[in-house]
């Protein structure tokens, strides 16, 4: 708060902008708000639903990534099973902030089943910046099953990266194919894995 920085993630020399209010205390944060960005690790989500549970919330939007290791949900479905909340959007990010500063090209696809609300968000989430670019979707399973199964599919990658790139090639592949099937058979679009969501 004294230094405006976060040196965790970002450069000593990027400070969050003035217009940023930071605060601490939840029932502030909550009162008067438009939308609650939950933008916690999954693993906090349980954590962080129950903690705002007894405030009179706004619309809500995830962009945890993952499915909490217990229960096998995804994002939306923890806040539903915890807030028994409806009409959820989720965001997800094929790039990093400070790339977005450099210009260096990012997407994010806004998820939502409810079409009036992705409307509505889509126009605050579509900032000008050059090289980043916002597309929706209602396909919110999609979105959030392929944001947990391509960190799977990431880490195999990982292994075999000096390796041989014909094998990488069809890891990718194989990867991407059981991506979809999985996802079809839970109800999500194959689109959605093709897309930045997949990426």
């Amino acid at each position: 708060k004294k230094s405006r920085r976060n040196k965790k993630y970002f450069r000593e020399d990027t400070k969050i902008p003035k217009e940023v209010e930071l605060l601490t205390n939840l029932t502030k944060v909550i009162k008067g708000s438009d939308l609650l960005l939950l933008a916690v690790p999954s693993s906090a989500l349980r954590e962080v639903c129950q903690k705002i549970s007894s405030h009179c919330l706004p619309t809500l939007m995830t962009t945890s990534k993952g499915m909490e290791r217990k229960t096998n949900f995804l994002p939306t479905q923890v806040v539903e099973n915890v807030l028994r909340k409806k009409n959820l959007l989720h965001l997800a990010w094929v790039g990093f902030a400070r790339e977005i500063k450099k210009s260096i090209p990012a997407q994010a696809i806004l998820a939502a089943e409810n079409q009036n609300l992705l409307r509505e968000f889509k126009k605050l989430f579509n900032f000008k910046a050059r090289g980043y670019q916002l597309s929706t979707t209602s396909d919110l399973l999609g979105v959030q099953l392929a944001g947990a199964l391509k960190n799977v599919m990431a880490i195999g990658i990982g292994i075999i990266n000096k390796g041989d790139p014909k094998i990488k090639r069809k890891l990718i592949k194989a990867g991407v194919q059981e991506m979809i099937a999985l996802g079809k058979i839970m109800g999500a679009i194959k689109a959605t894995f093709l897309g930045p969501a997949g990426k």
